[in-house]
């Protein structure tokens, strides 16, 4: 299932935790419908900006692969309404490039744009949206 032009549901529920430990990471359909938000207000506009593929690296996460990866229990990943997202794999753009493109064209919550920009030497940034209602806030 494509959830944009660029991005498939694949993509963002592939968990090699998941395949280990045998659990579902199927999203629900309120979950895919978040998840096809994020793509099309979050992930297209990247990728078509920059023209070049960005690798998720973490995407959607059922509550028990949340849990077996020690993930926050406010994540939003478990939601379906945020990616983790890594430009170095490819090469066509980077995380830095990414997110300056974030900051001056998508919303997002200021304060924690700033924690992200602490930690863009991590090597990723991670997009979410805020509400189901305002599907074009991009926060890291």
């Amino acid at each position: 299932m494509k959830l944009s032009k660029n991005l498939s549901l694949a993509e963002v529920t592939k968990s090699v935790t998941a395949k280990r430990l045998g659990i579902d990471n199927t999203p629900d359909e309120w979950v895919t419908e978040n998840l096809i938000q994020v793509a099309i207000n979050i992930f297209q506009p990247i990728r078509d900006h920059f023209g070049s593929p960005i690798y998720v690296s973490s995407g959607y996460r059922s509550a028990d692969l949340n849990r077996a990866i020690g993930g926050s229990k406010r994540s939003q990943h478990v939601e379906g309404r945020a990616l983790d997202l890594d430009a170095d794999v490819y090469g066509g753009c980077t995380n830095a490039q990414i997110f300056q493109y974030i900051k001056e064209n998508l919303e997002f919550d200021q304060e924690k744009l700033k924690k992200q920009e602490q930690k863009i030497e991590s090597g990723e940034i991670t997009c979410n949206l805020d509400s189901p209602e305002d599907c074009e806030s991009c926060s890291g």
